[in-house]
């Protein structure tokens, strides 16, 4: 007992040699894992959420991958309750994400990217290795708490380099983004005694939004070596789309204007249903957007702006979170962000209708008689701002 105290204490330092040694042995083993299957649950909450926003779980077949020099992995993700549903997949080379909206592949071979990393949500294993390694070399400016319990370690943290720090194999600093309040990182991880290996994360931006992710049913090192094809995965009837490329499915929200707009049923704060045709009579800006977006986050104080800025008598604005959050987390982020506007709660059956296939942000304007007169994808400030100003005021004259 004694000598567990003594380590404990020496774990709690942090930077102790004690300390560092026990993960540099949990990185060793994290190293000797060649391929991997477990089911993964994951939780995601919005700053102030209560209750999860976000939850799924997948079966996962992660494999090392060392002639990927971008994370070091592929991995499949399989349907939890059908593991012969694929859902997604990383080999290296392309990405491929199943959506379900559309019946299509969408394969994303990173020819479009912003930053100078591949953005790809790495898997368990590869993830929290690239975050034990940098807890132990890195030069950032981070603190370290190690504890101990009867049946794990438990390892804190935390990065203040005044930008989001990300693990993408390496770690990447991000350049700062307006719409995050507080870019300070924790990253705790909880690891097993007895097999020695992490089973357990919780990634957190301070002010905006955290997650955890669990894996269970773990087999190690069990996989045959192969080289998967993606392309042969995909579901029959399912049709390959290039991200980052106009497609059919791009036009289809655009193939609205000059129709009736599809009538929807939402859920208002109060719990109310409310229907699409209820609010005939006005002319109307529907916002379907997603909370999680930060796209969508960036467009609320110039739609506040724009709900002061007509006649409520001949205008309105509606927006409906088309990701199907929970209620709570929906109340949670119209107080967070001040929204002052109409904010409805919505569900997948909008996105079917409306042919977004889950993209956020969609704009579209009605007409006084509830027929479509523009569509608007995304947004960008001042582009999209003219945008949707110059058309309320054309279809106000």
């Amino acid at each position: 007992m004694k000598a567990l105290i003594i380590l404990a204490m020496c774990l709690l330092a942090g930077s102790s040699l004690q300390a560092q040694e026990y993960l540099r042995e949990v990185l060793s083993k994290l190293e000797s894992v060649k391929s991997a299957t477990y089911d993964l649950y994951s939780e995601g909450w919005m700053a102030g959420d209560t209750l999860p926003s976000s939850v799924s779980k997948v079966f996962v077949e992660e494999y090392r991958n060392p002639q990927d020099t971008t994370i070091g992995s592929s991995f499949l993700e399989w349907n939890s309750e059908d593991q012969t549903r694929f859902e997604s997949g990383y080999d290296g080379a392309v990405s491929v994400y199943m959506n379900r909206y559309q019946k299509t592949a969408e394969v994303n071979d990173f020819s479009n990217q912003f930053f100078p990393v591949r953005f790809i949500q790495p898997p368990f294993f590869n993830y929290v290795t690239s975050i034990i390694r940098y807890t132990l070399e890195t030069k950032d400016n981070v603190t370290r708490e190690v504890k101990e319990t009867e049946k794990e370690y438990y390892l804190k943290l935390t990065i203040d380099e005044g930008v989001e720090v990300e693990f993408f194999g390496k770690p990447f600093h991000f350049p700062e983004m307006s719409f995050m309040a507080d870019p300070i990182m924790v990253f705790e991880i909880w690891i097993d005694k007895e097999t020695g290996l992490p089973y357990k994360y919780k990634r957190e931006l301070c002010g905006s939004n955290s997650g955890i992710d669990e894996c269970s049913n773990v087999k190690l090192n069990t996989l045959p070596d192969k080289n998967f094809d993606l392309y042969a995965l995909v579901p029959e009837g399912y049709e390959l789309v290039r991200m980052g490329e106009k497609n059919k499915y791009d036009e289809e929200p655009f193939k609205l204007a000059d129709k009736p707009a599809p009538d929807w049923t939402a859920v208002n704060m109060q719990g109310d249903s409310v229907s699409l045709s209820s609010l005939k009579g006005k002319v109307m800006l529907l916002n379907l957007t997603g909370i999680g977006c930060g796209v969508c986050q960036l467009a609320i104080p110039f739609l506040n702006e724009l709900d002061k800025r007509f006649d409520k008598d001949k205008f309105q604005l509606v927006a409906i979170d088309s990701w199907g959050k929970p209620l709570a987390n929906v109340r949670n982020y119209i107080s967070r962000h001040q929204i002052g506007y109409t904010f409805l709660s919505g569900n997948e059956q909008v996105v079917i209708d409306y042919k977004t296939g889950g993209f956020v942000p969609f704009f579209f304007l009605l007409d006084e008689n509830l027929v479509i007169r523009k569509v608007i994808k995304g947004y960008a400030k001042g582009t999209t701002e003219k945008k949707i100003i110059d058309a309320i005021e054309e279809l106000l004259k």
